[in-house]
């Protein structure tokens, strides 16, 4: 078949309608940047005192300022931006440890990266924030989050996770409400006090600092702590030997691994371009409909002509 101009055209308006109304819906790739500010969490001194989770509450509730005069004490570890989980270590002397978890907001983050409706954006920061006016509730994100850091409200089919209380934070002086609350005072503060270290659980500043800081902190522990996850997300963690042993094999506990798992990452790219996939699909589809229509018009046979009729 002779492609003329007007087919040409026609075809490459079907085509294009379908790349730019695709293209529209499709989701965004994460920011693949080194983020900017970070947060270091250091669980030799998490006391278990839950006063991060107040604030948390607090802020998505409109707070200005935390405030601990309506302090509950005890909390669910579901439904929440963040929490503390308490695993027995089975040593007499420390018969606890304590842990605040909550989103690491991972550098090119899986979950903004599937996220279908943008509900789910990383800044420049690196902060991943989220907006619960575009959720469509699909779940996406919580099926390829590395820590299983995202909790749900099934009954409103919204999410739960950490945004570094970005509304404050992204203007580079604020610390969230976590680390404004939290007291620290656990049993590392004493050793870290003595090195002028901190002693305080949750930490917050520049990205060059607060690796400097965990490197410090880990080198002063000694025990083989360990520094985790400062090249793949902007929440790390300081963990000795021991207590990586206990709270890595603590079925509540999920943001404690040996490495960062990266295949979330490939499976969360690969997802997004599966979908991706059907843009030339569709305009594939479109160009042989009209290319089969047209040619069905030119194989058609000549109506005949009787006399004194004019054949339109």
């Amino acid at each position: 078949m002779k492609m003329d101009r007007r087919t040409f055209l026609k075809t490459a308006a079907a085509g294009g309608g379908l790349v730019v109304v695709t293209a529209a819906t499709a989701p965004k790739l994460a920011h693949a940047n080194t983020p900017t500010r970070a947060m270091l969490i250091v669980v030799g001194n998490c006391i278990g005192c839950d006063h991060c989770v107040e604030a948390c509450i607090q802020y998505h509730s409109g707070a200005s300022a935390p405030n601990l005069s309506n302090f509950r004490g005890q909390y669910p570890t579901s439904n929440h931006w963040t929490k503390v989980v308490e695993v027995a270590t089975g040593n007499q002397t420390n018969p606890y440890l304590n842990i605040a978890q909550n989103c690491l907001n991972c550098d090119n983050a899986p979950c903004a990266t599937v996220c279908q409706a943008h509900a789910l954006t990383q800044l420049p920061s690196g902060t991943v924030t989220y907006d619960a006016n575009k959720c469509i509730g699909c779940y996406l994100c919580t099926t390829v989050c590395p820590f299983n850091s995202i909790t749900t409200d099934n009954a409103n089919r919204k999410i739960f996770k950490c945004d570094h209380c970005s509304t404050l934070t992204e203007n580079g002086t604020t610390k969230p409400f976590c680390v404004q609350i939290c007291p620290g005072g656990g049993v590392a503060a004493a050793t870290l006090k003595a090195a002028n270290l901190t002693t305080f659980a949750k930490n917050w500043g520049s990205t060059s600092d607060m690796i400097t800081l965990g490197q410090n902190v880990a080198s002063t522990l000694g025990n083989g702590a360990t520094l985790y996850y400062q090249n793949d997300t902007s929440t790390f963690y300081v963990l000795t030997a021991d207590e990586f042993k206990t709270l890595s094999a603590a079925p509540d506990v999920t943001v404690v691994k040996s490495a960062y798992p990266a295949t979330n990452r490939i499976v969360s790219t690969a997802e997004q371009w599966v979908r991706l996939a059907w843009i030339p699909l569709l305009a594939g589809v479109a160009f042989f409909a009209l290319r089969w229509r047209d040619t069905k018009k030119e194989e058609a046979p000549p109506v005949a002509k009787k006399e004194g009729e004019v054949v339109k």
